[in-house]
């Protein structure tokens, strides 16, 4: 065969290439065991305090059930638990896979085979898709059922905090200008028992004030029936008389009694009967419902800014996968000193926080919220492009990688 016969061949993508399968094999396992790490540590400490109390509250069953309820229990906070450490265990699962790959000169033959840098992505891809996913069905999905099943079944300190029955204890609620301190019946309807309602002026004094033995919701909306109490209301000619003022400390004085009553009053039963429970453990459906309600006042940011952040998060483990493989690029191409790798995890570390620390921002409004819960992984996936581009424009000045020099191409 003489010199003419060859021919110069391109290296072609293989998305679903042996390499690609292998790496992607490698990622996922790595990524699997940092996180039952992260898991376990976290289950640790929160089941600690609470196994105990769930064991008790089954003294009851034998021990086969009570071992049943106390593995359902586990699987529940899992559920809970795990969706805030998938990023980071993502990003450290790659990690290790990238200095994995160095350690063992694998990288060596993937530089001598011709694969550019940005080839070696196709694994990110795939993972990005696999664990995004993942990510949005937890956060928006999971992680609220699993929190239902403990209130349902009154299971771990959460379940009996969160209880859907008769408050203990009076609650102070705002409903636009208007001040409501009641015991919430949460799971019948709701309903409000032994209120007393502050009905305010603009200027924040007092010019009405109802109490009634309870009080459900009316046919009309945004309208509730005040049952079996009485009302009073302040003379438009000027401040209260002492008679007056006693009035509103439910001595009777001066005060209308009724049997029931209906009033205009700013509160969405949605909203009422899920007072409580924190917006991370809402529906994309329900946030949207109470986000309608545009009486809710500050609240309105908290389910602004959940509701971006089931989809803004699913962009995490894409995001923490891509910076991983980037740094490792750029910094492991050679060599993997631990120097390098441990200087290497805070920049996780730093976009795990990162994330936490703008959504908290957005979500008590010092920050734009759906601004606030974006700009973490748009920021993340922006830095790694940058980096990335950097790195194939000086591979295609030079075309020829400097195994003296490792982390930089020849220019």
């Amino acid at each position: 065969m003489n010199a003419g016969s060859f021919r110069k061949r391109r290296i072609l993508l293989a998305p679903f290439g042996q390499h690609t399968r292998y790496v992607l094999r490698n990622y996922l396992v790595h990524t699997f065991v940092v996180l039952q790490a992260l898991l376990c540590i976290a289950l640790t400490i929160d089941l600690l305090p609470q196994v105990e109390d769930v064991l008790s509250s089954a003294s009851g069953l034998n021990s086969r059930d009570r071992a049943v309820r106390l593995l359902w229990f586990t699987i529940l906070r899992s559920a809970d638990l795990m969706p805030a450490f998938i990023p980071l265990a993502i990003f450290l699962g790659v990690l290790w896979s990238e200095v994995a790959h160095t350690v063992s000169r694998e990288r060596v033959l993937v530089w001598n085979s011709g694969r550019s840098p940005l080839r070696c992505l196709i694994p990110v891809a795939f993972l990005a898709v696999l664990f995004g996913t993942a990510q949005f069905v937890f956060d928006a999905y999971l992680r609220p059922a699993a929190m239902d099943a403990q209130v349902q079944q009154q299971l771990g300190s959460r379940g009996r905090e969160l209880s859907r029955g008769l408050s203990r204890e009076a609650i102070w609620i705002a409903f636009g200008e208007d001040l409501v301190q009641a015991r919430i019946a949460y799971a019948s309807g709701p309903t409000m028992h032994d209120v007393t309602l502050y009905r305010l002026n603009a200027d924040g004094r007092v010019r009405e004030v109802d109490k009634a033995r309870f009080a459900v919701p009316a046919s009309t909306p945004g309208h509730w029936l005040l049952n079996d109490g009485s009302y009073w209301v302040m003379p438009p000619e000027g401040p209260p008389t002492p008679d007056q003022l006693l009035a509103t400390q439910g001595l009777g004085v001066s005060a209308t009694a009724f049997e029931q009553r209906s009033i205009a009053l700013a509160g969405n039963p949605l909203h009422l009967s899920l007072w409580g429970i924190g917006p991370e453990y809402l529906s994309p459906d329900v946030l949207r419902a109470l986000m309608r309600d545009v009486t809710i006042g500050d609240s309105r940011s908290l389910f602004i800014a959940r509701l971006h952040f089931y989809y803004a998060n699913s962009l995490m483990p894409g995001a923490m996968a891509l910076l991983a493989a980037a740094l490792s690029l750029m910094l492991f191409a050679h060599r993997a000193p631990l120097y390098t790798q441990l200087a290497t995890l805070p920049a996780g570390y730093g976009g795990h926080l990162a994330m936490k620390t703008f959504v908290l921002l957005g979500e008590h409004d010092f920050i734009h919220p759906v601004v606030a819960v974006w700009l973490t992984p748009i920021a993340l996936l922006i830095i790694s492009a940058l980096m990335l581009a950097g790195m194939e424009r000086r591979r295609r000045k030079g075309g020829k990688f400097d195994w003296e020099a490792p982390g930089h191409y020849l220019s």
